[in-house]
């Protein structure tokens, strides 16, 4: 049986504070609140990829494709910077998708929180 409050531990850079009882709820909140976050992080690193690859930026810091900077400057897996990559292609391609909202919860969380 699963308890009814457990502890959330809140990494803040790379220190892990003390854990803090919530709630199931407030739990719940958390990990919405943490999912948008991360699309919005993740939306905004790939239209920087984007610009970094029509600028060949890459190119000054050494590196002679952006996949070898991805995975050895931005510490990205092979697949990671591989999918990026294509994202930011797309992105290029089609610009008016950073224009679409694609982050439900963007605009204060979920109404329920």
């Amino acid at each position: 049986m699963r308890p009814k409050n457990s502890y959330l531990y809140c990494v803040c850079g790379h220190t892990l504070q003390r854990p803090r009882r919530v709630s199931d709820s407030e739990l719940i909140c958390e990990v919405k609140r943490l999912a948008a976050s991360e699309r919005h992080a993740t939306s905004e690193l790939v239209a920087s990829i984007a610009v970094l690859d029509r600028r060949r930026a890459y190119l000054a810091e050494g590196y002679s494709s952006r996949h070898a900077y991805c995975v050895d400057v931005l510490g990205f897996s092979n697949d990671a910077a591989f999918y990026r990559i294509a994202a930011a292609r797309v992105v290029q391609s089609f610009p008016e998708i950073l224009d679409h909202d694609v982050v439900p919860f963007a605009a204060g969380g979920d109404p329920a929180c």
